[in-house]
């Protein structure tokens, strides 16, 4: 299945290095719940899988470990990163301000259309059945919230602390 993904994203995203294909998919896959917190991560495994050399798999997992989703631990490898409940606290304390900028821009730039298109995510996440689709539903809320602020900047960081808390 990776391998078919694999193809498929270096096919539809060709202007993007092996490294960042393989950081995309991990971090999906984290997101998703494939990798649970403190579970292990084999590069050699992970090589394999991905049909490359453990060269852009551990830069994969050392861009990972800069956006706070793994840990390399001495003596254990690579780990899906486990949070506390302070860390959680500061992310939600760090986002606040971010949320807050993004909606006083986003109010600047909002038409009827993206109003709509907000309005319909926000209807769709009321009536999603299942954690999955909500979750789907949540993540294209706060992409198309975080767009109308036109901060390139500001959508990277919401979305690396989001990353972070999921």
């Amino acid at each position: 299945m990776a391998s078919n993904r694999l193809s498929l994203e270096r096919k539809e995203n060709s202007y993007r290095s092996l490294t960042q294909i393989i950081v995309e998919l991990i971090r999906q896959e984290i997101y998703e719940g494939v990798y649970k917190p403190g579970t292990r991560l084999n590069i050699a495994d992970l090589a394999q899988r991905f049909e490359a050399s453990a060269v852009p798999v551990r830069e994969a997992l050392r861009n990972l470990e800069a956006e706070g989703l793994v840990e390399f631990r001495p003596n254990r490898g690579v780990v899906i990163r486990e949070l506390s409940a302070g860390e959680v606290r500061e992310l939600f304390l760090m986002r606040l301000p971010l949320e807050l900028l993004a909606a006083t821009q986003a109010a600047l730039h909002a038409d009827d259309a993206a109003l709509d298109e907000i309005e319909a995510i926000l209807a769709d996440m009321d009536e999603a059945t299942g954690t999955e689709a909500w979750h789907v539903l949540h993540d294209r809320f706060h992409v198309a919230f975080y767009s109308l602020s036109q901060l390139p900047r500001l959508i990277q960081n919401a979305s690396v602390l989001r990353g972070q808390m999921r």
